[in-house]
């Protein structure tokens, strides 16, 4: 059973630069790096992450799914030797104390507004312990159930709803509370979101995500420095 370390990458939108620190990673880790080029066209390329199909990853013992708009430092160590219980689900927060988060926080409440009943699924307010979906590791064959759930909820979604970026976050987590999975929160360094510019990265993995965020922010990613 192998280790996968797997970005999506609908559209293209994984830039060079990126792409050749995923790969510097997964050589090191001693994993195998794909790339998710197709997804649904009624859902945003994010629904990806839990829409990618059951067997897909059905050899892989771990699976590291990620976002395209991160890069990891050339010297992280190996995640799937440091978080490897396969009853648990590995994600840093949502919420890290130099992120703003107001924005998501204003989706997630319309969210709840306009599901609210007609969905079975118990939505639950979790904007203090809320998983960000960039940058996730865990055993398939465990979150296969969860996964088939979030999947059986998709229907129920309004179009408009379906093409947005971070509802599928919201949902995702709703469904990780309802089933009850063992969420391990780690340290904001496995993914930092929206990072401040330095002129060396100073956490392992840079999330370059963020609500308006300049053009120079979004362009970053193409030349930054991820080799120490």
């Amino acid at each position: 059973m192998k280790r996968c370390l797997t970005v999506i990458n609908v559209n293209n939108v994984l830039c060079p630069n990126a792409a050749q620190s995923f790969a510097h990673a997964a050589n090191r880790w001693d994993a195998e790096f794909t790339t998710i080029t197709a997804c649904n066209p009624d859902y945003h390329p994010t629904y990806c992450k839990h829409l990618c199909g059951k067997d897909l990853f059905a050899e892989c013992a771990q699976l590291l799914i990620s976002d395209a708009d991160i890069l990891i430092r050339s010297d992280a160590p190996n995640p799937f030797d440091l978080f490897n219980d396969p009853e648990k689900y590995y994600a840093v927060s949502n919420s890290q104390a130099h992120y703003f988060t107001q924005e998501q926080h204003s989706i997630e409440d319309e969210a709840l507004v306009r599901w609210q009943g007609k969905l079975p699924l118990n939505f639950t307010r979790t904007h203090a312990h809320m998983v960000n979906t960039g940058f996730c590791l865990f055993k398939p064959e465990t979150m296969r159930p969860t996964s088939d759930r979030f999947r059986s909820l998709l229907q129920g979604l309004q179009k408009d709803w379906r093409s947005h970026p971070h509802v599928e976050q919201f949902l995702w987590n709703c469904v990780l509370y309802e089933q009850n999975v063992p969420i391990h929160f780690l340290d904001e360094t496995w993914n930092r979101l929206r990072p401040e510019y330095t002129v060396s990265m100073n956490r392992y993995v840079y999330h370059f995500t963020g609500y308006n965020v300049t053009p120079n922010f979004r362009a970053a990613i193409k030349t930054y420095n991820w080799r120490v």
